[in-house]
C-alpha cells in the first residue's frame, strides 16, 4: 500500500532535476518474496513501514529474511535524493537487532559458507555517515560463532568505526573497540584493543586461524584464560591478517593449562630425566607478550608444573621457529642443594625442537659446596662452639640474601613492566599513526617514552640495591661469633 502527493514542474524532469520535486508519502509492504539470479538467497519481507518525503526517509519497522538470516530494523536516512543522483553523502542513523545473521553470506557475489578463499575486502562508500546500533542473539563470521552480541558502530569517510561491542564468544567474553579502514582497497587495515574473559584455549584456536600460525602451542592446550591486547594489521584481499604486518601488544593469564603431546615440553622432560613432566598441568601463568616482525616475544615469567616451578621467556616465529631460554627449579623434598635449579635453552623447531641444559655452572657450584661440607666437617670437631656460631651466621645470612634477593627481583621486574609499557604505549603511537610526518614524531615521542621509563628502572634498582646491601649488613653485624 502506497500513498504519495507530489508537486513540481515539468521542467525538472527534463532536465533530470528530480531534487526539487516536493512530495511526501507513505508505504506498507506485507509478504513480500523476492527471487534473483544476482541473489544467491530468497528475500522474503513480512512487514515493512516507511514514511518518505524529499528530505528523509524514516524505517520505522522493518522484518525481513535473507535465506536463514533475519532482520529486524528502523531508523532513518537524510539527504538520500543527492546520495542517489548526485553521489553526495548520505547520512542516517540505524537500530536493527536479528536473531542469526552469517557475516559470511554477504562477503561476496558466491555462497562461501565458512570459505574465506571466495570472500573479498569489504570497500566502505566514503559517501556514508551512518550510526548503527546493533544486537545479534547469534553472528557467524567465518567460522567464529558469536552469542549476544551487542554493537555501536559509525561508518564515515570510507572507514568503520567500532565504538562498543561485547559478545560472549569462544566459551567467554570478548569485548572489542577500534577501526577498520578500507580507505585503499588494496590494502585495508584493522586496528583493535581486545579485553578477552575467560576465553577457552579449545575454542579459540579451533576457530581463530591466526593463532594457528602464531602460537601452535594452542593447538594442544585445554583451559581458559584472560587477556587485554592491541592488534594491529594489514588484511589480505579475503579478509584474512597479513601475518608479517601484525603489530600486538599485551599480557595473557591463567590459573591453569593442560598441555598434551608438545614435543618441545617432552624433549624437555627427557633431558631432565623427568618423564612425569610432560604430562603435568601449567599453574599460574601471568606474561605479557608482543608480536612483531613475524614473532611472538614473550618477556620472562614464572610457571608452576606440580611441584616444579619455571622461568622462561623467548619466542616463536611464523616459520614454526623457537628460541626460549628458562631455568627449572626442582621441589625442595628432592634435597639437590645447588642442583636444585638447572638452566636450559630451547630451539629448532615446534615439530623438531633442540633442547641444552647449562650444567656447567650447577656442577662448579656442586664440587665448591661439597668442598666447603668436608672443611666444616673438620673445623667442627675442632671446635664444636664455632660451627654453630658459624651455622647460626650463615643461617641469618642466608635469610638476609634470601629477603635481599627478593627486593631486587621485585625492583628488576618493576622496572621491567614499566619498560614494557612504555613500549606498548609508543608502539601502539607509532602503529595508530600514517601521516609520514606525524610518525617520525610519535617514534621521538615513543623513544622518549622508553628513555623515561629506562630512567625509573634504574632509579627503582638502584634504591633496591641499597636497601638489599642494608639488609646483607645488618644480619653480618647482628650475628657475630
Amino acid at each position: 500500500n502506497m500513498d504519495v502527493k507530489t508537486s513540481g514542474r515539468m521542467s525538472y524532469v527534463e532536465k533530470n532535476a528530480y531534487e526539487k520535486f516536493k512530495f511526501n508519502g507513505t508505504m506498507n509492504a506485507k509478504n513480500v518474496l523476492l527471487k534473483s539470479e544476482g541473489i544467491p538467497q530468497d528475500v522474503s519481507v513480512s512487514n515493512a513501514n516507511l514514511l518518505f518525503n524529499d528530505r528523509y526517509l524514516n524505517l520505522s519497522d522493518l522484518m525481513m529474511k535473507i535465506g536463514r538470516n533475519d532482520l529486524t530494523a528502523k531508523g532513518k536516512v537524510e539527504n538520500y535524493l543527492a546520495y542517489v543522483l548526485h553521489k553526495k553523502t548520505l547520512k542516517g542513523d540505524f537500530n536493527i537487532t536479528s536473531n542469526y545473521l552469517n557475516a559470511t553470506d554477504f562477503m561476496s557475489g558466491e555462497k562461501a559458507e565458512n570459505d574465506t578463499s571466495k570472500m573479498s575486502v569489504i570497500k566502505i562508500p566514503k559517501n556514508l555517515d551512518l550510526s548503527l546500533a546493533g544486537n545479534f542473539k547469534e553472528f557467524v563470521y567465518d567460522k567464529m560463532n558469536f552469542k549476544n552480541a551487542d554493537a555501536v558502530l559509525k561508518v564515515a569517510d570510507g572507514n568503520l568505526n567500532i565504538q562498543k561491542l561485547s559478545v560472549n564468544a569462544f566459551g567467554g567474553v570478548m569485548a572489542l573497540t577500534g577501526h577498520y579502514k578500507s580507505e585503499n582497497p588494496e590494502k585495508p587495515q584493522v586496528d583493535f584493543d581486545v579485553d578477552l574473559k575467560d576465553i577457552s584455549f579449545t575454542e579459540i584456536f579451533s576457530q581463530v586461524k591466526t593463532l594457528q600460525k602464531i602460537a601452535p602451542i594452542f593447538d594442544q592446550a585445554t583451559g581458559k584464560f584472560n587477556s587485554k591486547l592491541s592488534f594491529n594489521t594489514d588484511l589480505q584481499q579475503n579478509m584474512m591478517p597479513v601475518l608479517t604486518s601484525i603489530i600486538s601488544n599485551g599480557s595473557l593469564n591463567t590459573k591453569t593449562v593442560a598441555i598434551k603431546e608438545v614435543t618441545a615440553i617432552s624433549e624437555l622432560a627427557k633431558a631432565l630425566k623427568l618423564d612425569n613432566l610432560a604430562n603435568m598441568a601449567l599453574q599460574d601463568i601471568a606474561l605479557m607478550f608482543s608480536i612483531k616482525d613475524g614473532r611472538l616475544n614473550t618477556k620472562p615469567f614464572n610457571v608452576k608444573l606440580g611441584d616444579y616451578a619455571m622461568n622462561l621467556g623467548g619466542s616463536t616465529g611464523l616459520d614454526q621457529t623457537i628460541d626460549y631460554g628458562g631455568r627449572i627449579r626442582m621441589p625442595d623434598k628432592m634435597n639437590l642443594g645447588r642442583f636444585q635449579n638447572v638452566g636450559f635453552k630451547i630451539g629448532g623447531t615446534f615439530k623438531k625442537p633442540t633442547i641444552e641444559l647449562d650444567l656447567k655452572n650447577t656442577l662448579t657450584t656442586i664440587v665448591e659446596e661439597e668442598k666447603t661440607k668436608v672443611m666444616a666437617k673438620a673445623d667442627s670437631v675442632k671446635n664444636v662452639a664455632l660451627d654453630k656460631g658459624r651455622e647460626a651466621r650463615e643461617k641469618a645470612l642466608a635469610e638476609a640474601q634470601k629477603r635481599a634477593d627478593a627486593v631486587m627481583e621485585q625492583a628488576r621486574l618493576q622496572g621491567e613492566r614499566l619498560i614494557h609499557e612504555a613500549q606498548v604505549r609508543g608502539d601502539s603511537l607509532i602503529a595508530k599513526t600514517s601521516n609520514p610526518i606525524a610518525k617520525e614524531l610519535a617514534k621521538k615521542g615513543a623513544e622518549e617514552l622508553v628513555n623515561q621509563a629506562k630512567k625509573q628502572a634504574d632509579n627503582i634498582n638502584q634504591k633496591a640495591k641499597t636497601e638489599a646491601d642494608r639488609l646483607i649488613q645488618q644480619a653480618a653485624s647482628s650475628s657475630e661469633f
